[in-house]
């Protein structure tokens, strides 16, 4: 069953002003805006705040200021009630994960730090629970690293996984452990092969608490030629590696990790083909290995890349693009949890838009971020849905 929402949409730039307009509360139950409009700006995620306004991690190009992580406040209607306000050093700074802790909300992403050489470092910024900054730092080290993805522990310790780059440029996937203030527990963990790179984009925790599962991808050979192949890693609670899982059939990338029950896991995943891209779901057992439950697959149109999922209400929720490789419509694709019935929301005009981050409202709708590309320039996106997960 299909869902399309074909939008054509005016080029419109917003300087995080709030809008005038009064806006009713019916039509706050959709909308869309945008923000920035320097020259590549991109929203990553996006969180519903207590009061039923929005928060916003973007990152955007300034000039001047190369990249910075961009975090924008909003009301309900999706009118910024004021500047923004960005975060990191003085070179190129990214945040690729938010997650909610007992002080507010934590950033994980990298950031570009001026020395002899310039490295890349893990970068954590803390917020409180309205949004506003507390403090941010850096977790350094000789190589290059940088933090994909981020997981909060009861105790309110930090786990995470990306991956870190050696003087070769080899990568190796990465097990990070942290207090609540980012400060090392213990040594950093490299996971992967000598002479291939292994990067890590989801971490979660097992059922029972013990051990982790880190999904990414390593390289390797696929009909001669390198290619990516999905990882999957399941690591005691200290980031020792036990079993290894991967698939060298396809030229893959797993994206996302969904928690089940049982220590199960779905995991979503890029393929590419010589007829495009497709979104590959699979679950999978972790007890003493990783066992293969199903595996399904959704490829609608030509391109489909999921960029973030969320398990909710015996469903999973996966956001990516459908179009072009970098561009096209926000895809929201449902799934049951069984990997069934299929159920595709488009989003946009069908040639500009990516979707990145979502996250449901107080009022059962869904609020996405991502970016629309008009003439070369990037603006981030916020999109409320209603509760049908239609602008209508």
């Amino acid at each position: 069953m299909k869902k399309y929402l074909i939008i054509l949409l005016p080029v419109l730039l917003f300087a995080f002003a709030c809008d005038e307009d009064t806006i009713s509360d019916k039509q706050s139950e959709s909308f869309i805006k945008y923000y920035g409009g320097n020259i590549k700006d991109e929203g990553m995620r996006v969180v519903t705040l207590d009061d039923g306004g929005y928060l916003i991690m973007a990152n955007m190009e300034i000039p001047n200021r190369n990249k910075d992580i961009c975090i924008i406040k909003t009301d309900k209607y999706g009118n910024s009630f004021d500047t923004a306000n960005f975060y990191g050093y003085f070179l190129n700074d990214y945040g690729h994960t938010i997650k909610k802790n007992d002080q507010g909300y934590i950033i994980a992403g990298s950031a570009e730090k001026p020395g002899k050489t310039i490295k890349t470092n893990i970068l954590l910024v803390q917020l409180d629970k309205k949004g506003n900054y507390l403090w941010q730092d850096t977790i350094s080290s000789t190589n290059n690293q940088v933090a994909y993805d981020l997981l909060v522990l009861n105790d309110q310790s930090l786990v995470m996984t990306g991956y870190t780059a050696n003087e070769n440029s080899i990568k190796n996937m990465i097990f990070v452990k942290t207090n609540s203030s980012g400060k090392l527990l213990q040594s950093i963990k490299e996971i992967g092969y000598p002479n291939s790179d292994e990067v890590g984009y989801s971490i979660a925790q097992t059922s029972d608490g013990n051990s982790f599962v880190l999904a990414g991808y390593n390289t390797g050979k696929t009909s001669n030629i390198d290619s990516k192949r999905i990882f999957i890693v399941k690591t005691l609670g200290v980031g020792t590696p036990i079993p290894l899982a991967t698939n060298y059939d396809e030229v893959a990338s797993a994206v996302a990790l969904v928690p089940q029950e049982n220590n199960n896991f779905i995991v979503l995943s890029n393929v590419e083909s010589n007829d495009g891209t497709f979104i590959k779901a699979t679950k999978i057992l972790v007890s003493n290995d990783i066992k293969v439950v199903w595996n399904k697959t959704y490829e609608e149109n030509n391109i489909n890349l999921v960029n973030y999922a969320y398990a909710k209400d015996n469903k999973v929720y996966i956001l990516g693009t459908s179009g072009t490789e970098s561009f096209g419509s926000m895809l929201l694709l449902e799934i049951n949890s069984d990997g069934s019935s299929p159920l595709y929301h488009y989003i946009g005009d069908g040639s500009s838009f990516s979707g990145n981050g979502f996250d449901f409202t107080s009022d059962n709708g869904v609020v996405i971020t991502g970016a629309n590309n008009i003439n070369g320039t990037s603006l981030i996106t916020l999109i409320k849905l209603k509760s049908n997960y239609s602008l209508k």
